[in-house]
């Protein structure tokens, strides 16, 4: 739940650091140690997957307004506080004048600073969508900044961020743009998938596993976890989403949900407030034109194709979808078996669990 890449933003033109080149990931390996199946659903992130391109938002949108929740509950105080000036009495008096400038000085320093904080999110973009397109091998990058930048996949430095010495330590994967040198950072992007420093690297595992598998493998095998696509390609998230998408973050099945709904409530109000002051972001007619979508694709999954009830999606699977679940993770099993078997020689990178 960082707002690093928005404020601060990353830093560039550096070198990479010793921790970013020992968690390199190799874009054509899978990580099998231990075994991880792909992410589910692409962890909600997946905005559109087709046979020549696969639309992810960022890491940020994840939790897109839960910051701002937490800003303005310490914003409105200072906010009472700045009014309460205009209602002391006895301006003309000295201990009049001494408290009003006490209250403001309390009040207007930290007050700027939350409304900074708040600008990361209130008026930017509603998201910042990377598109990986499996037939030319290319990765765009819509930025912070609302510039897109487009990058040779194979040519990308992909890495797991353990270097973290703040409070949270969260561990993500960075995605860095280097120079003709192989060593110098001149641009960096994060995957949409982030996991505490006291947890696993198994999410991080399994959506490296369902980006890899995307860009190399069989896309069935994507298709196959998917289920729901947030629905903002071309247009801002609506309030109905924005409760189911909290209410599957603070309690997918029902009876979890009847005791955080209230939560739910509250997160999806200030993310529809934050949605509605941001902008959509927009493709680059460079962009459209390389990313041409066959129109007889067998495979093109989107908001269009989300279950007709959300709803649905709230409950534990059932005997026969707990079986073809055991089923297809046997096959994909299978499958890595096979590509490491191919080279015994090479290992695939052991994400590790440094802090």
């Amino acid at each position: 739940m960082k707002l690093d890449g928005l404020l601060p933003k990353y830093k560039v033109n550096r070198p990479l650091s010793a921790n970013e080149r020992a968690g390199k990931l190799n874009q054509s390996k899978w990580q099998d140690q231990p075994f991880s199946d792909l992410m589910e659903n692409g962890h909600g992130s997946v905005i559109r997957l087709n046979s020549t391109y696969l639309e992810v938002a960022d890491r940020h949108y994840l939790w897109k307004g839960f910051m701002s929740m937490a800003f303005l509950v310490m914003l409105v105080p200072l906010l009472v506080m700045v009014g309460m000036v205009f209602f002391i009495p006895h301006w003309n008096d000295f201990e009049g004048v001494f408290f009003s400038f006490l209250i403001l000085l309390i009040s207007i320093v930290p007050g700027a600073y939350l409304i900074r904080m708040l600008l990361t999110e209130f008026f930017r973009w509603t998201h910042y969508p990377v598109r990986f397109n499996r037939k030319n091998r290319r990765v765009y990058i819509f930025g912070y900044d609302g510039k897109i930048r487009i990058a040779e996949w194979d040519k990308l430095f992909f890495t797991v961020r353990t270097d973290i010495q703040d409070f949270y330590k969260d561990k993500y994967i960075c995605c860095h743009v280097l120079s003709d040198d192989d060593s110098t950072v001149l641009y960096t992007f994060s995957l949409p998938i982030e996991t505490s420093g006291s947890s696993s690297s198994e999410g991080l595992n399994m959506y490296w596993n369902f980006l890899c598998n995307y860009m190399n493998g069989d896309i069935q095998d994507n298709v196959a976890v998917m289920s729901v696509c947030p629905p903002i390609e071309g247009r801002k998230e609506g309030f109905v989403y924005g409760l189911y998408h909290w209410a599957q973050i603070l309690g997918r099945f029902w009876p979890v949900l009847l005791f955080t709904f209230p939560l739910v409530i509250t997160h999806a109000l200030i993310r529809y407030l934050v949605m509605l002051t941001c902008k959509v972001p927009k493709w680059s007619e460079e962009v459209e034109e390389e990313c041409v979508v066959d129109p007889d694709d067998a495979v093109n999954l989107s908001a269009a194709t989300n279950p007709k009830s959300l709803l649905s999606t709230f409950r534990f699977p059932n005997k026969a979808e707990r079986t073809a679940i055991l089923a297809r993770r046997d096959a994909l099993r299978a499958k890595m078996d096979a590509q490491i078997s191919k080279d015994k020689r090479k290992r695939h990178v052991v994400l590790k669990d440094l802090l």
